[in-house]
């Protein structure tokens, strides 16, 4: 499973387990509740895997999301 982080002309991919753990770190983020949109999509990516209704694997977001998306990532364990 991958997914595709991206702004404009600069984008992520997140894969497998590692969208799960996104999620989480986001959601005990400074920025868990204002952008629980994001934190959404994430884990309904990750749990409708193969399902009709899971979102698309492209998760287009402002410049400030995509860095500190990025920087989340980067720093997972």
């Amino acid at each position: 499973m991958k997914l595709t982080i991206q702004h404009d002309n600069k984008q992520f991919h997140v894969y497998n387990h590692d969208i799960f753990q996104l999620e989480l770190h986001l959601n005990t983020s400074k920025y868990g509740k204002e952008w629980s949109h994001i934190g959404d999509y994430l884990y309904n990516f990750f749990v409708k895997e193969d399902c009709l209704d899971q979102p698309i694997s492209l998760l287009e977001v402002t410049n400030e999301q995509y860095v500190f998306l990025l920087e989340l990532y980067n720093n997972l364990s």
